[in-house]
């Protein structure tokens, strides 16, 4: 699923690549041939030119809703697996607390990683930089899980990994840092009657260390 995300971004934002459209489509079309998984894209402010060709090329196979859709009220006519890509982050507090409030309720978990990654620099020439714990011990990022049931892949359980406000030395190389949880903050993490906002907003920069990936 994650893949076809990635597809269909890269399609809105060059919408005259044909190639790239007829590839997802087959991708769709061949991952369960019986029954081809299908692509539905929204936008508060739909570019209906742009989403159209997407539709043609791909011989509806990537639809799109002609209405405006609020990501914060989701009608519940449209079923299946919800995916947002490079929009979140650009929501207000608030609205973002509004789209994750009930997961943030009821469903936190905790991502175990040795490492997350950030490039800074212009485009051609971007420098890839590796964070992992000065002490070397495995990074549990704060995340939060949902499952749906799809029509082509049945039951998926899906997760996304949380960010906060940067700070110090963080901050000169992403506005944002993962949410990174120590072994005593767990319980609070996972215990859905606990209030674990503060988490949120705590980087902590000096428990980890930058490198240049080998």
């Amino acid at each position: 699923m994650r893949r076809h995300a990635l597809l269909v971004e890269t399609l809105e934002s060059r919408p005259d690549d044909a190639d790239r459209v007829e590839a997802l489509a087959r991708h769709l079309a061949a991952a369960r041939p019986d029954a081809p998984a299908r692509v539905t894209l929204t936008d508060k402010y739909p570019n209906l030119k742009t989403f159209e060709s997407i539709r043609s090329a791909s011989n509806g196979l990537i639809d799109y809703a002609r209405e405006s859709i609020d990501a914060r009220d989701v009608p519940a006519a449209l079923a299946g697996m919800r995916t947002l890509f490079t929009a979140f982050h650009h929501f207000k507090d608030e609205d973002a607390r509004a789209i994750l409030g009930d997961a943030f309720a009821k469903r936190r978990c905790i991502v175990p990683a040795s490492a997350w990654y950030e490039w800074t620099g212009e485009p051609g020439s971007k420098v890839k930089h590796r964070f992992a714990r000065c002490d070397g011990r495995a990074i549990w990022f704060a995340g939060l899980w949902d499952r749906c049931a799809t029509p082509d892949a049945g039951a998926i359980t899906s997760f996304t990994i949380l960010t906060g406000p940067s700070a110090g030395w963080l901050s000169d190389y992403h506005s944002r840092a993962p949410v990174i949880l120590e072994d005593s903050e767990w319980a609070a993490w996972l215990d859905p009657t606990a209030d674990a906002t503060s988490l949120l907003s705590n980087a902590r920069p000096e428990r980890f260390e930058v490198s240049a990936p080998s």
